[in-house]
């Protein structure tokens, strides 16, 4: 019932006479400068609970793990050469939130999953002789628009059937193509 000792040592060395349990904390005073909010949940003491603990280039809070951070999402990214929120670093980074922001080097499209500009992403994009988007998650050829797909699943509108890198058809009957 009384601080430190054998009883309360280490990061839990207060005691919290209301419910007689070891604590890091039971009031900011008690928290250092780096973290300076007593966590009402857990009795320690954190960087943050809400945004309001939060300033400057890190203004926002993780509530997961009770940090500061630059962003939780892409609107919290403002600036044009870095309106990506990174969830891996919850850092501004460099990419594209919208169609709107890829139209150099043929890139039409937005990849949302990976906020990169690419040729496409679905097939509406694609038309003529390369009617189809090979929308494969990696290699040369991933997200471009391609003549033909190989048989997975065969959605491609030549039938193609087979195939190699190239995406190219060929035909092999008055119906039937191969992907070459």
């Amino acid at each position: 019932m009384s601080d430190g000792g054998p009883v309360c040592a280490g990061q839990t060395n207060l005691c919290d006479t209301t419910t007689g349990a070891c604590v890091g904390c039971r009031t900011n005073a008690d928290c250092p400068t780096a973290q300076p909010v007593c966590s009402a949940t857990s009795k320690l003491c954190v960087q943050c609970e809400t945004d309001a603990n939060c300033s400057g280039t890190t203004a926002r809070c993780d509530t997961a793990v009770n940090t500061c951070v630059a962003c939780l999402g892409n609107p919290d990214c403002t600036s044009q050469p870095a309106p990506v929120c990174h969830q891996a670093t919850h850092r501004c980074v460099a990419g594209c939130v919208s169609n709107a922001q890829c139209t150099d080097a043929g890139a039409m499209a937005c990849d949302l999953a990976n906020n990169t500009c690419v040729e496409c992403v679905d097939d509406s994009t694609c038309s003529g002789a390369t009617p189809l988007c090979n929308q494969a998650n990696g290699g040369a050829m991933a997200h471009r628009c391609v003549e033909c797909l190989p048989a997975a699943a065969d959605a491609g509108i030549q039938g193609c059937d087979g195939g190699s890198a190239s995406n190219t058809c060929a035909a092999v009957g008055p119906t039937a193509f191969t992907c070459r």
